[in-house]
């Protein structure tokens, strides 16, 4: 594959972060950029990395001093892990890496984790994604790309191949069918108010008896995905109120707005067990390695099936083991999705920013504060958009918005039919298939020890 730009397309817990890793075995003293989305994403590739004794750095908000930028640049790390928003938007980037011969001649590759993430949030959500084309200008010719996903369907691969500024005959494509057959896809009509959280009750049942209470015995480990920060503390809260006290703490809430500190001791508490379940974001999705959640639960309607597919792919990543991806969405979907929708170039405070200024936002993303965000679409899709200042530039808009609504159609569309599977005697399963092309791709059996 030399020359040309490898993007990988594998299953979640197929392994993809392997080759990360292996290529550093063959390139001396070479250093590898890692630029992800999320914090949690890059705390535990330095965990990975430390038992491998291969000094690595996540670089983030909190500790992106002058300090570390001149280590970074003195070759200390042989992987450098960091947000779109710290490698574009910091000058120290610019004035202390980029400008170093020495250290731009050791780097031998730059991944993009989570490829998906430049289309799907670069827009809105989180624009400097749609700026790491420029890297391809700033840095040597020579420093190939690599972009890695679980979720590319080929409309996403086509808008992340432009926006990084690449040729399609230099791209080199490894795809796998994303399919995870070891878990069990339902959907389940609410009956209830979504605000009264009772529905839950139908499928995860937490009332402990009176000997499993005191006798020890650990519950289903379950992940529930939530649309906003507000509903991931009403649904702990929910469940909590079902337990008795000595077991409230057994579930928690997890979202962007508690610290770093706290959201990587939970994920550990999780991975052992020591407590059952999680009421979260996307704060805990991508990219997590916990092998044993035997259930995941989207509560509320999502627009994109790669949002969905990434959430529910957390369970079971173990091949050994099942889990059970669980879909809540209101009978009335449809009417409040047309309700609430937003035509392109509209405007709407998001629920989380609190309809904060873009030159706030902007302050915060280029310190690095916001990786590690809620990372709901709908965040995206809310956050405010910018005015034109051009007839040109309005024309530019009006030819983007129609892009736009009319992918916003399909992958409605798409939703649509997942849903109501059931009603067309079709398998949910077959339509997640043909939207991520698995049906022209091959299947591969790893060994245990791979995954």
């Amino acid at each position: 594959m030399f020359g040309h730009v490898p993007f990988k397309f594998t299953p979640t817990g197929a392994g993809k972060t392997l080759t990360f890793w292996i290529p550093l075995l063959f390139n001396g003293n070479g250093i590898s950029i890692i630029i992800t989305a999320l914090n949690g994403l890059g705390d535990q590739n330095i965990a990975e990395l430390q038992r491998l004794a291969i000094p690595a750095v996540n670089v983030t908000g909190q500790n992106a001093t002058d300090k570390l930028f001149k280590e970074i640049e003195e070759r200390q790390y042989r992987v450098v892990i960091i947000s779109p928003e710290l490698i574009t938007q910091d000058r120290r980037v610019k004035t202390i890496l980029w400008q170093s011969k020495k250290f731009v001649s050791h780097i031998f590759n730059i991944t993009i984790d989570e490829g998906h993430c430049v289309s799907e949030w670069g827009k809105e959500f989180r624009p400097e994604y749609s700026q790491l084309g420029r890297l391809r200008w700033i840095l040597p010719p020579q420093i190939p790309f690599h972009i890695v996903s679980a979720t590319m369907p080929s409309r996403i691969l086509k808008d992340v191949i432009s926006t990084l500024n690449m040729r399609r005959e230099n791209i080199s494509k490894v795809r796998l069918s994303n399919d995870c057959p070891n878990i069990h896809l339902v959907v389940v009509e609410l009956l209830h108010s979504a605000k009264s959280m009772y529905d839950i009750n139908r499928v995860l049942r937490i009332h402990p008896s009176p000997l499993q209470a005191g006798s020890g015995l650990q519950h289903v480990k379950f992940m529930i995905f939530c649309n906003s920060c507000r509903d991931t503390q009403r649904m702990a809260l929910f469940l909590r109120e079902q337990l008795p006290p000595h077991l409230r703490d057994k579930i928690i809430w997890f979202h962007s707005g508690m610290t770093q500190e706290f959201r990587s001791e939970m994920i550990e508490k999780l991975r052992k067990g020591e407590i059952w379940g999680i009421c979260c974001t996307d704060a805990a999705g991508m990219g997590l390695d916990i092998q044993d959640v035997e259930v995941i639960i989207q509560w509320g309607y999502v627009k994109s099936l790669c949002t969905l597919m990434q959430r529910l792919g957390r369970g079971a990543r173990s091949p050994n083991l099942e889990a059970t991806g669980i879909y809540f969405v209101d009978k009335n979907y449809n009417k409040k999705r047309g309700k609430g929708g937003m035509k392109p170039g509209s405007k709407r405070k998001s629920a989380t920013q609190g309809g904060a200024s873009k030159k706030a936002r902007s302050s915060g993303a280029a310190s690095g504060e916001v990786r590690g965000p809620v990372g709901r679409q709908e965040e995206a899709d809310e956050s405010e958009s910018s005015e034109s200042g051009s007839e040109e530039e309005e024309t530019e808009e009006n030819v983007e918005g129609a892009s736009s609504s009319v992918e916003e159609e399909y992958e409605t569309a798409v939703m649509d039919v997942f849903i109501n599977a059931h009603k067309h005697s079709v398998c949910r399963r077959r339509v997640a298939n043909e939207y991520f092309g698995n049906s022209s791709t091959c299947m591969l059996l790893l060994p245990d020890w791979i995954l």
